[in-house]
């Protein structure tokens, strides 16, 4: 019987140990990579429901017009003349010291919101009036009531702006004399108070 080639099978077992030991070696990294891959790589759940808050409503600020006081909610002038005698309707007579043109504005107020607060503003005209004539709001009323505040309790009142425009009666001066003036794109504000 042959005698075994013992150092043979023990290069064989070596080389196969070698293969194992290369193997683990390259597998390690793998298995690592594998592991650490990124969030692609490891499971998770996730779910998901629907929120219903519910609808809303905003409020509104607005002055609309009072037809019947004018497209514009303006009054036409009416001519009060030196000593404060009014002559109605202003026809375009001559204007001399002392003399006052008066007009009204009207609007029906909307202030919805529920703690809305605000003023009303008279702004100035784009085109001021020549010296010597000068321009004034004479009074403000919300309601009837002489003020220029509002608040939502006061939506549907009816706001009035009353305007002058006058020649001062201390004014003799040829300035005076010859001057011609439109008064247009005067704008009425209701504006929002911040809280």
């Amino acid at each position: 019987m042959p005698t075994p080639n013992v150092p043979c099978r023990r290069a064989a077992r070596r080389r196969r140990r070698w293969r194992s030991l290369l193997a683990a070696a390259v597998a390690a990294p793998v298995a690592a990579v594998l592991l650490l891959g990124g969030p692609a790589s490891l499971a998770s759940w996730r779910v998901a429901s629907t929120a219903h808050p519910g609808s809303f409503t905003t409020g509104a600020l607005a002055l609309i017009p009072i037809a019947a006081n004018g497209a514009s909610g303006c009054s036409q002038w009416t001519f009060t003349t030196t000593g404060g005698t009014s002559s109605g309707a202003y026809t375009n007579q001559p204007l001399q010291p002392g003399d006052t043109l008066t007009a009204s504005c009207r609007y029906t107020l909307t202030a919805q919101g529920d703690h809305l607060k605000g003023h009303i503003s008279v702004g100035a005209p784009p085109t001021a009036p020549p010296a010597p004539l000068a321009l004034t709001t004479t009074a403000v009323t919300v309601g009837g009531a002489s003020r220029s505040t509002f608040t939502s309790g006061d939506t549907g009142s009816v706001v009035e702006v009353d305007l002058a425009l006058s020649v001062p009666a201390s004014d003799q001066s040829n300035p005076a004399a010859d001057v011609s003036y439109v008064l247009h794109n005067l704008t009425v504000s209701a504006v929002q108070d911040q809280p």
